[in-house]
């Protein structure tokens, strides 16, 4: 995977290194791998979000938030997220979903046929829960695309309803959005410096290393989509400063 997590330094081949418009955040930037480009591309690559359609997002953290920007960035007409945290359906709101639902008050996928006149026509599931999986097809129409996200525990397996599939009704996955990162890391990264994806609002609050413990409490703990991890600046190994 080529992963450097919480290291102050790492050494990547040249695929995993993407040029980007120089005067960026970084601090902003850095939520694009992964959490946004798994989230984007789930929702325009996985689920075809397009002008004129309709699309669920179950589950509302950092990666359900990218593809609710991704619906409203592609021109769906309808946006529908899912989230039993309050904080987290206002944002969804902000960022582009019409409408929000609380699962824990209502049942979400009913809700959904009810607010889309018979299904969507894609649906994104973020959450990782194995019967939020089960269930997403019941919220598209006939002919839409159920698109898996999260990651559950390595043994689930799913029943899924054979009536679903000869409604030709699709259920795939999406691994990192489906992404070739040379090709959309420099159009997401215009998308930001355009100010049309909001990549601020998916930050929290700002620790350093040595409090990474609460970072990834408060992750837990639905306090911020992402809280950042931050690095002092030093000079390399070996480095004379000349």
């Amino acid at each position: 995977m080529g992963l450097g997590c919480l290291a102050e330094a790492i050494v990547v081949p040249d695929a995993c290194a993407v040029p980007v418009p120089e005067g960026l955040d970084p601090e902003h930037l850095c939520m694009l791998g992964c959490g946004v480009m798994t989230g984007f591309g789930a929702a325009v690559n996985a689920a075809g979000a397009t002008v004129g359609s309709s699309v669920a997002v179950v589950g509302c953290g950092a990666v359900g938030l990218a593809a609710i920007q991704a619906a409203r960035i592609a021109g769906a007409r309808l946006v529908i997220a899912v989230d039993p945290v309050g904080s987290r359906r206002v944002l969804a709101g902000q960022l582009g979903a019409q409408h929000t639902i609380d699962p824990a008050a209502v049942d979400p996928f009913a809700e959904i046929l009810a607010i889309s006149g018979g299904g969507v026509d894609g649906v994104i599931e973020a959450t990782g829960e194995p019967e939020v999986m089960r269930r997403i097809l019941e919220a598209v129409h006939p002919g839409g695309t159920a698109v898996v996200v999260g990651l559950p525990p390595l043994a689930t397996t799913l029943e899924v309803w054979p009536f679903h599939l000869l409604l030709e009704k699709r259920l795939t996955g999406s691994i990192y959005g489906s992404a070739d990162p040379q090709r959309d890391f420099p159009v997401l990264a215009d998308l930001y410096s355009q100010g049309r994806l909001h990549l601020a609002e998916l930050t929290g609050s700002r620790y350093p290393l040595e409090d990474v413990n609460e970072a990834m409490a408060d992750l837990r703990d639905h306090r911020a989509p992402r809280p950042i991890v931050t690095f002092e600046k030093s000079e390399p190994a070996g480095h004379s400063g000349a």
